[in-house]
């Protein structure tokens, strides 16, 4: 790369790490369409799955107290129901169809949850407490089927991050537990692709000399992603998440 690929890279890669080291997500799909514009597209996953995997292992290694297992464990399972029918649809239909109705999806729900207002509590009556017992059952199994959407998604063309995301951010209201435990999962997925990348020969000599001129960028982004991390987790995380989904849909939409 020139110096001048190099600060760029470095740039769009500092801040959209910074991003995914105050919520937890983002890096990839930000990145994506502009690092690809740089170096090519077979250059810039292997390189964005290698930084997203030491940036989720740093953000793990010093507050793995605060993943909630039990979520991480549910999250796998039912990404893992929908895997294989990704596969399959991915056969049928064009990756591009389903990146757009994924986008679409993700921006509709961004700006309902910005939108959102509070609901008028019910009286505690015993009838009321049946209804809301009712509905948080609906509600659960609900987003038990984003999470096997988003495996399907992530079968037809690994970018099932954001409805996991949306499940997580439901599941989870701790917003330091929320980063962690995504964190994991992210080390989980990462993982399974790096080996595949190197079984596979896609990571060459250059993927490794792009990813370690970028190493330094990851590390700033870092740096200052946890800072703001810390300033913001004091605040109501919800409107924050919701307008990264909305920002990587819209990416998602236009690349």
């Amino acid at each position: 790369m020139t110096v001048i690929q190099i600060l760029a890279s470095g740039s769009i890669v500092l801040i959209t790490h910074l991003v995914q080291t105050v919520t937890g997500f983002g890096s990839t799909v930000l990145a994506l369409p502009f690092l690809s514009q740089i170096i090519s597209l077979k250059a810039a996953i292997p390189t964005l799955a290698i930084l997203s995997w030491i940036l989720s292992l740093y953000i793990v290694c010093l507050h793995w107290r605060r993943i909630v297992f039990r979520q991480y464990l549910i999250i796998l399972a039912f990404v893992s129901i929908g895997l294989p029918f990704g596969i399959i649809i991915f056969r049928i239909f064009q990756a591009s169809f389903l990146q757009k109705a994924l986008a679409i999806f993700i921006i509709i729900i961004s700006i309902k949850n910005l939108i959102e207002v509070k609901i008028i509590k019910f009286k505690n009556s015993h009838r009321t407490k049946i209804l809301i017992n009712n509905f948080s059952v609906v509600k659960r199994w609900s987003l038990y089927a984003l999470l096997i959407l988003g495996g399907v998604i992530h079968g037809a063309f690994a970018s099932g991050g954001p409805l996991i995301v949306l499940y997580t951010a439901s599941a989870i209201k701790d917003f330091g537990s929320f980063r962690s435990t995504l964190s994991l999962l992210w080390i989980t997925f990462n993982t399974i692709l790096i080996l595949n990348y190197f079984i596979s020969s896609s990571f060459t000599v250059q993927n490794f000399r792009d990813t370690a001129i970028l190493i330094p960028f990851l590390f700033l982004g870092i740096w200052i992603g946890d800072a703001a991390h810390n300033y913001f987790s004091k605040f109501n995380v919800k409107p924050i998440i919701s307008a990264v989904l909305g920002m990587t849909g819209i990416i998602m939409l236009v690349s």
